[in-house]
């Protein structure tokens, strides 16, 4: 699996955008599922608030099972999501990507606030707004660095 991630600090909030490529198979579907509790753990430790952007441009659809799994595996992580996350974010370039979401959010919704959208500027610009309703109101000069932090991703 092909896995990229990226992170960036704003204040007390540490936004985290990962990518994978390509069709996973059930072993790596478990691990991303992995990696992203790790990744909850590790924003609990440090005591700072979680918003995650997956971009899903160049993956393909989880399979029958594996959107089961992750239905199963947003249950068992409700508590530490409701703890740090302030909202999740998917760029879905393609309607079928945005369709398959849709169907793993009508088994188990999210318990944070979460927004699908079809690129990263409009995942970035409901991140800062996602700050902004969590009494984190990052300056222009914030937002524009993180931005250009994100802007060089693949």
């Amino acid at each position: 699996m092909i896995y990229k991630v990226r992170q960036y600090e704003l204040r007390d909030v540490r936004l985290v955008l990962s990518r994978y490529e390509g069709r996973l198979t059930d072993a790596e579907h478990d691990e991303l599922l992995q990696r992203y509790a790790q990744q909850m753990l590790e924003a609990q430790r440090d005591r700072v608030r979680l918003i995650t952007m997956v971009d899903l441009s160049v993956s393909e659809n989880f399979s029958a099972k594996q959107r089961r799994r992750q239905s199963e595996w947003n249950r068992e992580t409700d508590q530490l999501t409701l703890e740090v996350m302030l909202g999740l974010g998917f760029v879905a370039p393609n309607p079928l990507s945005r369709g398959v979401m849709t169907a793993v959010f009508w088994l188990q919704p999210p318990k944070v606030p979460y927004f699908i959208c079809s690129s990263l500027a409009e995942a970035l610009t409901w991140t800062f707004q996602v700050c902004v309703d969590n009494s984190i109101s990052p300056s222009i000069s914030e937002c524009s660095a993180c931005r250009n932090h994100f802007a060089s991703w693949p």
